[in-house]
C-alpha cells in the first residue's frame, strides 16, 4: 500500500493471485519428481527455493526509512493496536468480512475434493487422484484467466466492489453446480466457474483491502489484520466442513450448502463499502 499507486493496484493483486497458484502447481512438480523416500527433501528444497527467491527483495528492495526515531511501545499498545472498531472503521470491516467468508468458502470445496470424487462420482481412490488432477488444471486455467482480466479491467475502469460481488455470486453458482452435477463433467464445469469466480476476486481484493486501510502510518500492521481473513478460514473450514458434513448425516450436501452461503456472504459484504467504487 505504501509502494503501489492505486492506478495499477488490480494488475498488481492480479499478478500476486497469479503467482501463489503457479507455486502451488510448481510445488507439486517438485514433490513429484523427488525420491519417493526421501521426503526430508520435499521440505528442505521448498524452503530453500523461498530464501533463494526472497533475497532479491531482501537486498534490492527500497524500503521506506524513518528520519526520526520510533517512539517507544508498550505491550499494552501494541496489543491494543490491533482492534479496529467495526464501527469507527465500517469500509475495513465489511471488505475483512468479505475476505474471511470467500476464503472460507473455497477451502471448504478444496479441503474435500478428494473425497468429494470418490463419494459423489464413485470413482475409486486411484481413479479418484487422476480426477482431482484434471479439476485442479481446470481450476486453475480459470483462474489465472480471470485473475489477470479482471485485474486490468479493474484498474482501467476504477471499480473494485462490482467484480467483488459478482465473483462472489459467481462463485455460489459454481458450487451449485458442483451440488447438482452427477457426473465428472458437470464436476469440471462447476469447478471451471469456480476457478473464474475465485481468479476474479483475488485480482481486485488485495487492491481494494489496501484502499480501505484506516491508516497510513499503521498499513503494516493493519495488513497482518488484513492475512487473519485468510489464516483464520484456514483453521476454522476443516471444523466447519465437518459439522456441516456430520449434520447432513454424513453426505457432502451440507457442506455445499453452508460453502455456497459463504460465498454469497462474501460476495454481498461488500457493498456497503463507501470509500471505494
Amino acid at each position: 500500500s505504501d509502494q503501489v499507486t492505486t492506478k495499477i493496484r488490480g494488475r498488481v493483486s492480479a499478478l500476486v493471485g497469479v503467482s501463489s497458484g503457479l507455486a502451488t502447481v510448481a510445488s507439486a512438480g517438485i514433490v513429484a519428481a523427488l525420491p519417493a523416500d526421501s521426503r526430508a527433501l520435499w521440505f528442505i528444497l521448498p524452503g530453500a527455493l523461498g530464501v533463494a527467491l526472497a533475497a532479491p527483495l531482501l537486498f534490492g528492495f527500497r524500503d521506506a526509512r524513518r528520519t526520526a526515531p520510533a517512539e517507544p511501545l508498550s505491550a499494552r499498545e501494541v496489543l491494543s493496536s490491533y482492534w479496529l472498531s467495526p464501527r469507527r472503521y465500517p469500509d475495513f470491516a465489511w471488505a475483512w468480512a468479505s475476505r474471511f467468508f470467500m476464503t472460507l468458502s473455497v477451502l471448504m470445496i478444496s479441503l474435500y475434493l478428494f473425497f468429494m470424487i470418490i463419494d459423489r462420482l464413485g470413482y475409486s481412490v486411484g481413479e479418484a487422484g487422476r480426477i482431482q488432477t484434471i479439476a485442479l488444471s481446470v481450476f486453475f486455467a480459470g483462474s489465472v484467466v480471470c485473475t489477470v482480466l479482471f485485474g486490468w479491467l479493474s484498474d482501467r475502469l476504477g471499480k473494485r466492489k462490482v467484480i467483488v460481488w459478482v465473483s462472489g455470486l459467481v462463485s455460489a453458482a459454481g458450487i451449485a453446480i458442483l451440488l447438482l452435477s452427477g457426473d465428472v463433467l458437470g464436476f469440471y464445469l462447476g469447478i471451471g466457474v469456480l476457478g473464474c469466480a475465485q481468479g476474479a476476486y483475488i485480482a481486485v481484493d488485495v487492491a481494494l483491502m489496501t484502499e480501505v486501510l484506516p491508516s497510513k502510518a499503521d498499513a503494516g500492521k493493519d495488513l497482518g489484520i488484513v492475512a487473519l481473513a485468510y489464516q483464520l478460514p484456514q483453521v476454522l473450514a476443516p471444523i466447519v466442513a465437518g459439522w456441516a458434513i456430520a449434520v447432513s448425516g454424513g453426505s457432502f450436501t451440507g457442506l455445499f450448502v453452508v460453502s455456497l452461503v459463504a460465498s454469497l456472504m462474501g460476495g454481498l459484504a461488500v457493498i456497503p463499502v463507501r470509500s471505494v467504487r
